[in-house]
């Protein structure tokens, strides 16, 4: 088992709610609780807010389970959304498709005890 130390949240530049929000969704990534059917990094808020509308609602990608586990990790405007946060959220600027739960674990993890998400360190960039 990984071991399961993070920087504080004060440190990730976050609150210690979102942070918390942010391991649960880790736990559920690393212990296979999400099915895989239910994680999609290959569109953010599906097509209404690319188009500028209402985010889809559902949980998919990093953000839409910690939106899932935390309704107060709201709002989902990506302006209002911490800069920590972006690559993480958007590790190629606006998606990623075909990232898989594990590398998307992996980033998390790399977040949460560093600060970045270093989505090169998953595999996930080489696509």
């Amino acid at each position: 088992m990984l071991a399961r130390t993070f920087k504080e949240a004060k440190n990730l530049r976050i609150s210690e709610q979102r942070k918390q929000a942010l391991i649960e969704v880790l736990y559920l990534l690393e212990d296979e609780k999400i099915p895989n059917q239910l994680f999609d990094m290959s569109t953010i808020g599906g097509p209404s807010l690319q188009e500028g509308g209402q985010p889809c609602g559902t949980p998919g990608c990093i953000l839409g389970w910690a939106l899932a586990v935390d309704p107060s990790f709201s709002p989902l405007d990506r302006n209002k959304i911490p800069l920590m946060l972006h690559p993480l959220f958007f590790p190629d600027g606006y998606c990623h498709p075909g990232v898989t739960m594990i590398e998307a674990a992996h980033a998390l993890r790399n977040f949460l005890e560093t600060g970045y998400a270093n989505w090169r360190k998953t595999g996930a960039e080489k696509r």
